[in-house]
């Protein structure tokens, strides 16, 4: 290999072909350029946790039609403040999550480790309707009140609404291309609170700065447009709430946020802690107007790498 032009003080393995192609020293003695690669698959852990976001038992006569009552998916620890006679409150939580006042309601949701774009996608799953005792739809409609898309009567429902938390950096959903893979894109705002996403950065509960779960600013209905679950008109009839149809959520969980504990508060941490999202839910009770029976959503999550680049392996090696 010496006759290629390899430098005095170079070594090499006899019978392995390093050097280089070029016979000569070259104009820059000892220097040559060597082309290294590296692959990194996509990868995510995703971990659920969920205390059912559970209403349990909830007393018949709470609540009128003209001035409803927020009843509160609660914990056991919050059963104290938020119970009614006769209610009870779901399984504490695993986790605080980010403020005490969240300790007292029955919450549902994920941290994500992930070194690649996701598309997240979530269906609100829309307003709390009557199912039978094991959980298939109630055949019997509510006569009270006409469908104004359809002109028929409608399931028996109750008006349930959501608030959601983001802990991490969220990004604006426009397409499967928007952002591009290489372009920063823009942050994702909270619904819920208006504030924008942040690595190691939480948003708020509510609007106005009130990072509490307790309060009427913030909460959304869990549907696409408005049809009044208790009356089935297009406008709602109780204003509780901001009354802001959301019934689907569509964003981005920014890549490479893959650290800390779930519900965690360190933001000194400069190495981005997994991205995090929690629900919070209620129903309005109008009382005895309410009918009796048992009532589900369900809440659907979809995530799908939005970028997983092939392996790209050179055509061939230059010295």
């Amino acid at each position: 290999m010496g006759d290629v032009g390899v430098p005095a003080d170079a070594w090499y393995v006899e019978g392995q072909g390093q050097g280089t192609t070029e016979v000569g020293q070259g104009a820059g003695a000892d220097n040559y350029n060597i082309l290294v690669t590296g692959y990194i698959a996509p990868y995510a852990v995703v971990t659920a946790h969920d205390n059912w976001i559970n209403y349990n038992v909830m007393r018949a006569d709470t609540g009128e039609f003209s001035a409803p009552y927020a009843r509160y998916a609660f914990s056991q620890t919050g059963a104290g403040t938020y119970a009614s006679t006769g209610e009870a409150g779901g399984a504490d939580n695993l986790f605080t999550v980010d403020t005490t006042d969240s300790n007292n309601f029955d919450l549902a949701g994920f941290t994500v480790h992930t070194n690649a774009r996701l598309d997240l996608f979530v269906d609100l799953g829309g307003y709390m309707s009557r199912v039978d005792d094991q959980g298939a739809a109630f055949a019997g409609l509510d006569a009270r009140k006409t469908e104004v898309w359809a002109g028929t009567a409608g399931a028996y429902q109750l008006r349930s609404q959501y608030k959601v938390k983001f802990k991490g950096k969220f990004l604006q959903y426009t397409s499967a291309t928007d952002p591009a893979q290489d372009a920063a894109g823009t942050a994702y705002i909270s619904p819920t609170s208006t504030q924008a996403t942040a690595y190691n950065g939480w948003t708020d509960w509510s609007t106005g700065g009130a990072d509490t779960v307790a309060t009427d600013n913030g909460w959304l209905e869990p549907v696409a447009t408005i049809v009044d679950p208790w009356t089935g008109l297009g406008t709602l009839a109780t204003a509780t709430g901001n009354g802001t149809a959301l019934g689907t959520l569509n964003l981005v969980i920014e890549r490479g946020q893959a650290a800390g504990t779930p519900g965690g508060t360190d933001a000194a941490d400069l190495c981005p802690e997994a991205a995090e999202m929690w629900f919070a839910g209620r129903v309005l009770r109008r009382g005895l107007q309410d009918v009796a029976g048992n009532y589900r959503s369900d809440i659907l999550v979809t995530m799908t790498y939005r970028e997983a680049d092939s392996q790209w392996t050179p055509a061939s090696w230059t010295f």
